[in-house]
């Protein structure tokens, strides 16, 4: 049981409300719980009506599992300020402008957040010119401009920093950060435990028979993440295209299963480190974000994928 001075240790886990964050967030409560802490939960009001979702009234707490089996997890909502049908994804610049940003980084984007002040210091920001913007965008971003720093600097009084990566993977940049700052990898989060959560805010069709049916390897994994950009035209040109090639494709599916083949992804954090431990080579299409710097670890450094040659205007 893990006690400090004769008490319990007592987590308050406040989630991040998009999809990315959730199931990893929920896997961490689960390990702290199960190291001994008692842990209190917080969802945002509309993530547990999403999760709630066609399910029964119990299932609406998702650590009722979690409990059966021991674990002292209590489970609470809270407001962002916005009613439920409030669309989040439309009005994605005036939401974040009102909540904390956050974001579930690899060590490499951590890092080159942690050091935003170094970066103007030096010249590098404010970002000048096409060819670097197009590089990270997230650094052009009015919200991230009047964040990062901020937040950041918070950050640097932290007591330690836990990060959702696997050590090996960036080992000479938690090394590095190390100097500065009690740092922990934890990762993977989303395949270490056995309390099964619910952590998909929207419906997902079950593609498991048709995949079963389909020769080792032969299907091609396609997910643009829950935070898709794209428009409607381009998903089409993207169907159409991979329709022109013959591959066996499906848009939603389990990368563990072993019909998968190839992952066309949008190089979201969750989504690189599950093809990596699952073993499926990745096609790289990314946004925005930390989303261009995960493309170049996995087809530069870790060199398990390659990157899409198109360029969005």
């Amino acid at each position: 049981m893990r006690k400090m001075g004769g008490k319990k240790l007592h987590a308050i886990m406040i989630g991040f409300f998009y999809q990315g964050h959730i199931a990893p967030f929920q896997n961490l409560a689960i390990k702290l719980a199960s190291s001994g802490c008692a842990v209190t939960f917080v969802h945002n009001e509309f993530v547990h009506h999403m999760l709630s979702k066609g399910v029964n009234v119990e299932e609406v707490d998702p650590f009722v599992g979690a409990r059966r089996v021991g674990l002292d997890i209590r489970y609470a909502t809270i407001s962002d300020g916005f009613p439920p049908d409030f669309n989040r994804i439309v009005n994605l610049e005036q939401h974040w402008e009102t909540i904390f940003l956050d974001f579930p980084h690899p060590a490499l984007m951590f890092a080159t957040y942690y050091h935003y002040d170094l970066l103007i210091e030096k010249g590098y920001l404010p970002i000048k010119g096409d060819e670097v913007e197009s590089k990270d965008p997230a650094f052009n971003t009015s919200i991230t401009k009047k964040i990062v720093a901020e937040v950041f600097e918070q950050v640097k009084h932290a007591d330690f920093i836990l990060i959702n990566t696997v050590h090996e993977l960036e080992h000479e940049l938690v090394s590095d950060m190390y100097h500065n700052q009690s740092i922990y990898t934890l990762g993977p989060l989303n395949f270490t435990t056995d309390v099964a959560l619910p952590n998909n805010l929207r419906a997902e069709a079950d593609f498991t028979e048709w995949l079963d049916s389909k020769p080792r390897g032969s299907v091609l994994y396609v997910s643009f993440g829950s935070l898709d950009h794209s428009n409607h035209q381009l998903a089409e040109e993207i169907v159409n295209g991979l329709l022109l090639s013959g591959v066996q494709l499906v848009w939603s599916a389990m990368l563990s299963n072993p019909a998968v083949g190839g992952f066309l992804t949008h190089c979201g954090w969750n989504s690189i480190l599950e093809a990596i431990w699952c073993g499926v080579p990745m096609i790289c299409y990314p946004f925005f974000a930390d989303q261009p710097s995960n493309g170049e670890l996995v087809v530069d450094v870790w060199k398990v994928g390659i990157m899409s040659n198109y360029t969005r205007k």
